[in-house]
């Protein structure tokens, strides 16, 4: 991936809102992001702005990140662009997959720790 730092911070920006929302909509603009990376069309690696703010927009955008890479603009026709493409959109999903899953996991162990030090506190007030 080229460019400069601002694409690259846009998708971790993405990648971060996905973990903690768990919404689907932050996964797809990274994604798309990183995937137009692969394309000549998208020289200089620029930010995916989404052409709407919900789920269909991204069920039918989110997939033309792949497409672009094999037919953009007749411009190149690569099936090694579309194996790299393939496998940074794989590594990607399987990083955001596993950062939403340990995040949950903090939260949860968090929560328990916080219900734990109240049943105590609680305890504790009984006693006296």
């Amino acid at each position: 991936m080229g460019g400069s730092g601002r694409p690259l911070d846009f998708i971790d920006k993405n990648i971060n809102n996905f973990v903690k929302t768990g919404d689907y909509y932050y996964l797809g603009k990274a994604l798309h992001t990183l995937q137009d990376s692969f394309c000549p069309g998208h020289e200089g690696f620029q930010t995916f702005y989404s052409p709407g703010e919900n789920v269909v927009s991204l069920i039918l955008y989110v997939p033309m990140g792949l497409f672009h890479t094999v037919l953009d603009q007749g411009k190149d026709r690569s099936p090694k662009a579309y194996k790299e493409a393939k496998k940074a959109s794989r590594e990607l999903l399987m990083k955001a997959f596993r950062l939403r899953q340990e995040y949950k996991r903090r939260l949860r162990r968090e929560e328990n720790r916080n219900s734990s030090q109240i049943y105590y506190n609680l305890n504790s007030q009984s006693n006296n």
